[in-house]
């Protein structure tokens, strides 16, 4: 879900619904966008819950657009790309933190 920084309001709605078992299943995580920080209790909210977010310096319309136009291009057959994967994730992706999330 994209929503805006100043929206303190969403982040804390959704952090709160994070933890209910029928809304977490819904919610994979959150792009907040947006120039303006996020207040002090909002983002002590938002990383007590644990939900996954990412943070960007951008508009929300530029994040959507950006997302909108991505394009996933990578297949089963596609063997230097799967290597690459294969030699990196361990070192850049913290397994352990996503698998406590589910």
């Amino acid at each position: 879900m994209i929503l805006t920084s100043s929206r303190d309001e969403l982040i804390v709605t959704l952090a709160s619904l994070y933890h209910i078992p029928a809304y977490k299943s819904k919610i994979a995580g959150l792009v907040i966008a947006g120039h303006v920080p996020v207040s002090k209790i909002s983002q002590q909210i938002l990383d007590d819950s644990n939900i996954p977010y990412i943070r960007v310096d951008k508009t929300t319309a530029k994040v959507f657009t950006t997302l909108s136009a991505d394009v996933a291009k990578i297949t089963a057959e596609d063997e230097e790309k799967l290597n690459w994967i294969k030699t990196n994730a361990e070192q850049d992706v913290d397994f352990d933190a996503i698998d406590a999330l589910l």
